[in-house]
């Protein structure tokens, strides 16, 4: 039977799985200079960090505990375990001051690392700023997502991860030897299933062109053959009218950290960070990002701080705020909250 796309659009609201987009339309990008709304969506955005580091620290805590106690008990695997330590210890505490100059403000130092909600958020913000006009105007853009099945067992993730990327890179070279022009973004991603403890790791890929969108998919499945499920991969034409938020799609977290289940269950978001530490979880193709946004983004990495940023809500004052667990949010000296919040969220972890 032939691999054909669906030439439907992707409707309001859609989601391939249950991860939540991470970028939302103007979320990440600066406010035009002269707006008179451009504080409040300044203050929003900050309201939206503060809600992503009071789980971030939940979250990232949780996983020390596991990992210390994991080392504790086992002497022996303590030497590979004691950098996980640290790097969850120093993820708990991200962007966890943050310094006021008059009425501007400039948060601290970012751990970078892809189970953090925060810094998630800033390398969405990057990509969509570097790649997302490119892709929006691609033609005929195409999303496909690519995976094997059936779910993978903690033993299994591994292994199979590796062998998706190894097949993802010889069908990328064949459909290139096709002579056809490639062009879009790819990005990797593991959900867990939480009854049944199992893995689910995937692409998702935007190209433009259909014939590159079936060549891709006829490609995996026939390097597959009869180990993973035809019905299982998916290829769908994206219409105009969703294209930007199609786009956003792919510049989402590579893994689930935002559930009760999950965070009840440390073992599998660390075992999900373990198999993909040090993978290329998002990947261009055939475009070039923007200079103006690489350049920004090479800055911002020489500080490992987040911009400075104008803040019309807060009185004028010189104050450092740090992070307090149980206000959940960025307090001074003296008391003064940096922004006020639904703590509803937060509260389940």
């Amino acid at each position: 039977m032939p691999t054909m796309c669906r030439h439907e659009g992707i409707p309001s609201g859609y989601h391939l799985d249950t991860i939540e987009t991470i970028v939302r339309k103007g979320t990440d990008c600066p406010p035009k200079a002269g707006r008179a709304d451009a504080p409040n969506k300044l203050k929003t955005r900050w309201e939206k960090r503060a809600e992503a580091k009071a789980i971030d620290t939940a979250v990232s805590r949780k996983l020390w505990r596991y990992v210390k106690d994991l080392s504790d008990k086992s002497p022996l695997h303590a030497n590979t375990l004691q950098p996980w330590v640290a790097r969850y210890s120093a993820s708990s505490f991200c962007s966890h001051s943050v310094k006021q100059e008059g009425d501007h403000i400039q948060g601290g130092i970012r751990c970078k690392s892809k189970w953090c909600r925060l810094c998630s958020r800033v390398k969405a913000g990057s990509n969509w700023a570097k790649y997302g006009r490119q892709l929006s105007e691609l033609p005929e853009l195409h999303f496909v997502t690519l995976t094997t099945g059936p779910r993978a067992t903690a033993a299994e993730l591994g292994p199979r991860v590796d062998e998706m990327y190894r097949v993802f890179r010889k069908v990328y070279r064949k459909l290139k030897d096709t002579g056809l022009p490639l062009a879009g973004f790819r990005s990797f991603e593991t959900t867990h299933e939480d009854e049944n403890d199992t893995y689910h790791p995937h692409f998702h890929i935007l190209i433009s062109g259909k014939e590159q969108a079936v060549g891709l998919l006829k490609l995996w499945n026939k390097a597959y053959g009869d180990r993973i499920s035809k019905a299982a991969q998916e290829c769908r034409v994206v219409l105009s009218s969703d294209r930007e938020k199609v786009v956003q799609e792919i510049f989402k977290y590579t893994h689930k950290t935002v559930t009760n289940k999950e965070v009840k269950s440390p073992h599998a978001l660390h075992h999900i960070n373990v198999v993909t530490f040090g993978r290329q979880m998002f990947v261009p193709f055939g475009i070039k990002a923007a200079k103006q946004a690489v350049q920004a983004e090479d800055e911002d990495m020489d500080t490992e701080t987040t911009n400075v940023e104008k803040a019309d809500w807060l009185p004028f004052r010189e104050a450092v705020y740090h992070w307090d667990d149980q206000a959940m949010n960025w307090l001074t000296s003296d008391g003064h909250q940096l922004v006020n919040w639904n703590k509803t969220k937060a509260h389940r972890i």
